[in-house]
């Protein structure tokens, strides 16, 4: 199975040689990594681990956040013809998850 760097460079078109770009896209990897965990453990999270079902959606916001360098954030934009906007909704797939306190009665 690929490791998910080399997920991330098949997506972009990378070769698996060039590591000019590795420690960019570990960093883009690590960001999707907080984003989802933030997600999924809104009250905060005790493990860094992410949950396999997770990792497909980790490489995909971390090829959107290498492909919005330079534009992050941006919502609207329009140049000679050329419309761009970003709403990413990709972490809405993350499934928020809080436990109840335990209280003794």
């Amino acid at each position: 199975m690929a490791s998910q760097l080399e997920r991330v460079k098949i997506h972009l078109g990378i070769a698996d040689a060039d590591i000019t770009k590795d420690d960019l896209l570990e960093e883009l990897l690590d960001s999707a990594k907080t984003d989802i965990l933030n997600r999924r453990y809104p009250f905060g999270y005790t493990s860094s681990t992410l949950e396999s079902r997770y990792f497909t959606l980790q490489v995909e916001l971390a090829v959107i956040k290498y492909n919005m360098l330079g534009a992050e954030g941006q919502t609207a934009h329009s140049e000679n013809g050329i419309q761009r906007t970003y709403n990413n909704k990709l972490l809405d797939q993350v499934v928020p998850l809080a436990k109840v306190p335990w209280t003794e009665e």
